[in-house]
């Protein structure tokens, strides 16, 4: 694994994780995570594939306070990221908000995308979600992130995985409460702001989507409304007794399916390294 930074022209940097060689996928976070989610699946994928991980960017001053971002902003920093270290089109999969990031990068770079894989993904944030969310961050804007770690872990991960991945559940309590809260509130923001509902109707690349049956963000009767707007067919893989966190809660079978998806696109050269780190 190489790890690594890219500089956009916006100054955003985007932390990079690296594992594996052979044609690109790039791995795209939701609020609250990391590239890190992503670092056993180059090794489940057999190291057949380059998977590069990034964080989005943190933004934050050296005051503390974060600078503003938007989908749209972030998209543009992901097309120079590809165009500078990929030869050719990437496998782009987008997990809760990865999916509208992954979907805005298609609006403004489809020669930079090959494929499409949504995880727990919708084009825009329901509403239902929509008021719970603004909630959380007026308590976060006021007390902070301590506390939070344990209740959205409840939210976020199938009842199976309490048993089966304790360990995973309290890593992503650890790591969602070390986030600066003026980087999950910007996040959050962004996230709540973007909508690439339109976007969905252009998209004519290979896509697959991944989700579980105890998805609360992405319950699977929302995904198929999603996946019916995309104008040719999508697979959808729904995962029994899984939440909105797959690669968590059953790495392998989330692994299995981007796996066979991936076998199944038609065939692409190897994408050679990039371009020496921009910093």
């Amino acid at each position: 694994m190489t790890f690594d930074r890219f500089t956009a022209s916006n100054g955003f940097v985007w932390p990079i994780e690296e594992t594996g060689d052979g044609p690109t996928v790039l791995a795209l976070h939701g609020v609250g995570g990391g590239a890190c989610f992503f670092r056993g699946l180059a090794e489940r994928l057999g190291l057949r594939y380059r998977v590069m991980a990034t964080d989005l960017p943190s933004g934050l001053r050296p005051d503390g306070s974060a600078e503003p971002a938007t989908m749209a902003a972030w998209a543009d920093g992901v097309s120079e990221l590809l165009a500078s270290r990929v030869s050719g089109p990437a496998v782009v999969v987008g997990h809760s908000l990865g999916t509208i990031l992954a979907l805005e990068l298609w609006r403004r770079r489809p020669d930079l995308v090959r494929a499409l894989v949504f995880v727990g993904g919708l084009p825009a944030v329901r509403e239902l979600m929509r008021g719970r969310l603004r909630d959380r961050l007026v308590a976060v804007a006021e007390q902070g992130m301590g506390g939070w770690g344990p209740r959205v872990a409840a939210g976020v991960f199938g009842r199976r995985a309490f048993h089966a991945a304790p360990e995973s559940i309290g890593m992503f309590e650890r790591l969602l409460e070390a986030h600066p809260p003026a980087t999950y509130i910007r996040n959050m923001e962004a996230l709540l702001a973007a909508s690439a509902v339109d976007v969905v109707p252009t998209v004519n690349v290979p896509c697959l989507s991944i989700s579980g049956t105890e998805d609360n963000y992405a319950p699977p009767e929302f995904v198929a409304d999603f996946l019916r707007l995309l104008p040719g067919s999508c697979e959808q893989r729904v995962l029994d007794g899984v939440g909105h966190m797959p690669f968590f809660e059953v790495p392998a079978e989330f692994a299995d399916a981007i796996s066979a998806f991936l076998a199944r696109l038609p065939a692409s050269p190897k994408r050679p390294r990039g371009a020496a780190s921009t910093s």
